[in-house]
């Protein structure tokens, strides 16, 4: 019997690679179609990018409370002034954030209360990286379906 015991979730490498592969969607967005969207009431590219990156750290800040100084100023998704070395810096900087977070068995076991919201329910450390899983996820694929609907290849991504 194996006496190692496996700590933080065992997908984060996987979901680095999806973090990367933001990273490479956002620079195969041309760069006069950052601010695209199918229609006016939708959110173009940029500010899809800087949104992943603020409920990172929103989560990370809000409920789990890491301590660590926010890099989304958040306004940056209210303007058209965030350029794409920006936004990949935004990304990668909280990805390191809750990838550290996320590869601590103690912080994913632990309860969080919503700082923000007294009613919220007590959260632990696995529902708060699922929420941003999916999130990122879902927003991958209406970023997806913008270059697609502009006539533009998204990059190919693997999950393995």
């Amino acid at each position: 019997m194996d006496d190692h015991v496996q700590t933080g979730l065992k997908f984060v490498p996987i979901w680095r690679r999806l973090n990367d592969d933001l990273i490479r969607l956002l620079h195969a967005i041309p760069d006069d179609k950052l601010d695209w969207s199918p229609r006016d009431d939708l959110w173009g590219f940029r500010r899809l990018l800087v949104h992943l990156a603020a409920a990172r750290e929103e989560w990370m800040t809000r409920a789990i409370d890491d301590g660590v100084w926010n890099v989304v100023d958040g306004r940056d998704h209210e303007t058209q002034q965030v350029s794409k070395p920006h936004i990949e810096e935004m990304l990668r900087r909280t990805w390191d954030r809750i990838e550290h977070v996320f590869a601590d068995q103690a912080q994913l076991d632990a309860t969080y209360r919503d700082k923000w919201w007294d009613k919220a329910p007590l959260y632990d450390g696995h529902w708060v990286a699922f929420h941003l899983l999916e999130h990122d996820i879902h927003h991958r694929a209406d970023m997806f379906l913008y270059m697609s609907l502009m006539g533009e290849k998204p990059p190919q991504v693997w999950t393995v």
